[in-house]
């Protein structure tokens, strides 16, 4: 498990890069790890 450090570290950066940016496509290649997926989740993440 990471330290909180470097944990802190990493979301730092990804804030610099993503922040405020918009997703355009995701790919799940396993829909059962998604918590509470149900069906306009589904839909709305294959198109």
């Amino acid at each position: 498990m990471p330290e909180l450090p470097e944990v802190e570290t990493i979301v730092n950066d990804l804030n610099n890069i993503i922040l405020n940016k918009k997703i355009k496509k995701i790919d799940i290649l396993l829909f059962k790890i998604v918590r509470g997926a149900n069906s306009n989740f589904v839909s709305w993440s294959r198109n």
